[in-house]
């Protein structure tokens, strides 16, 4: 029985890649920084505008319709939209991790 021919491309007979040094020591930061540290989680600039958190956790939005028009509005709809409300349960989750809690 003959040998089975070695896979080839174009540019010639396939070989396995020469083994490299490790990207991780190429860094000037390797020696300082844990791995775990990169990358950095960065606020969603967006979020961190409309959200807040209060001591307890919980997350607060403005309500909506309190900018403009106010002329046309009630004084008692725009004293009740003045408050902040407390976001969803199904949307404060997502809303944490945008802000990075």
């Amino acid at each position: 029985m003959t040998a089975a021919p070695q896979t080839s491309h174009p540019g010639g007979p396939l070989r396995a890649a020469p083994p490299r040094e490790s990207t991780y020591a190429l860094y000037a930061w390797h020696d300082t920084k844990e791995i775990g540290d990169m990358p950095k989680m960065k606020t969603h600039s967006g979020a961190k505008k409309r959200f807040r958190l209060t001591g307890k956790g919980k997350v607060m939005r403005e309500q909506a319709g309190g900018r403009h028009l106010l002329e046309r509005k009630s004084s008692r709809y725009t004293r009740r939209i003045a408050n902040d409300v407390e976001v969803a349960p199904a949307d404060a989750k997502k809303v944490k991790k945008l802000l990075g809690k």
